[in-house]
């Protein structure tokens, strides 16, 4: 059990990085030509479907299609056996041994040893060998960077951050990206109107 959890657990991180990573990247490529383009709302609202749409579709093909919650004994021990060459079927004959009453033409014994020997096997099975974590290292050290980018560009100009999202996932709202006009004022004299 302890690999069926490890092995789910990869596949959702798998999946849910994947998901961040793109929809991260993404967002960064529609900020960039938005803010060089300025975007008119109806373009920005067809953009945001595949925004959303494609990172989900990545995420499934990535990991989420692999989930499988409920437990399997078979497929585990296939799992286990796949990694394991020496084990030669032993883990899934203890398998179906184990929940299957005594057929014709086989030997109880037999079958009860063969279930002890595959309980021992198992015994020394290493979940972390047969399901590594190294799968998620990629998109985990990706997902950081963007995360990092991400934030600091919020640091350093807030209000085009702000400015950004909100014309990316409010298109509705019209908000125009702040700019950096300096007024000069000269000496001399006003005219102020009443």
């Amino acid at each position: 059990r302890k690999g069926h959890r490890r092995e789910q657990g990869v596949n959702l991180t798998m999946g849910l990085l994947l998901l961040c990573d793109w929809i991260a990247l993404l967002c960064r490529v529609v900020f960039a030509i938005d803010w060089l383009s300025r975007l008119p709302a109806r373009v920005l609202m067809i953009v945001l479907v595949p925004l959303v749409v494609f990172p989900i579709v990545v995420a499934w093909r990535g990991g989420w299609r692999f989930f499988k919650p409920w437990f399997s004994s078979p497929r585990t021990a296939l799992k286990v056996e796949g990694h394991y060459q020496n084990l030669e079927s032993l883990l899934v004959s203890g398998v179906q041994l184990s929940g299957a009453k005594a057929v014709s033409g086989t030997s109880t014994t037999m079958a009860a040893r063969t279930v002890e020997r595959a309980n021992e096997a198992a015994g020394v099975v290493d979940a972390g060998e047969v399901v590594p974590f190294n799968r998620i290292g990629v998109p985990g050290l990706l997902g950081c960077l963007l995360l990092v980018s991400l934030c600091a560009f919020a640091a350093i100009d807030f209000p085009l951050f702000k400015t950004a999202a909100t014309r990316l996932f409010m298109p509705w709202v019209a908000v125009e990206y702040p700019t950096r006009t300096l007024i000069e004022v000269e000496d001399g004299e006003r005219i102020v109107k009443e």
